[in-house]
């Protein structure tokens, strides 16, 4: 019996799953890791990195068919990954400068552009209620030290 790829996107996403996790997790291995009652430094991000190794195997065992079974063919999804990327691009660069509200709207904006089906009033009230929720549990409840406007109010 022989198998195939049948999901190109399951592979390549799962493959990644596992290069990162495996990365994190022997990375960490240099900090003191502790047990789960008395964890060190490096014990989340093993666990985390062991929990995207398993993801990862899941979705390429998921993305494996027997051979002689109907193959998707997938496009790659430039325009997508070009949006996608473009809005943590512009947060990245401007989150110091205009403030966490500011440039996570931006990056919700820029993101949602990778869809064609676009609806304008949608994308901005939906980008304004995330950008809110998420100053409220990065900033107020995890204390990130970023501006939380814009420096020039």
């Amino acid at each position: 019996m022989s198998y195939r790829i049948a999901n190109h996107a399951d592979f390549g996403a799962g493959l990644l799953f596992v290069l990162f996790g495996a990365g994190a997790s022997s990375a960490m291995f240099l900090y003191d890791v502790g047990t789960a009652a008395a964890m060190g430094p490096g014990y989340f991000p093993v666990a985390v990195g062991a929990l995207l190794v398993v993801l990862g195997s899941a979705l390429i065992v998921r993305s494996v068919s027997v051979a002689g079974t109907r193959e998707t063919l997938l496009r790659p999804a430039w325009r997508e990954l070009f949006w996608i990327l473009a809005g943590i691009l512009f947060f990245a660069l401007t989150v110091e400068w205009l403030g966490f509200l500011l440039a996570a709207f931006g990056l919700l904006v820029l993101s949602r552009l990778a869809d064609p089906r676009i609806r304008w009033r949608e994308v901005l009230v939906f980008s304004a209620i995330v950008s809110g929720v998420a100053a409220l549990i990065f900033i107020k409840g995890l204390g990130v030290l970023v501006p939380l406007l814009p420096r020039f109010f």
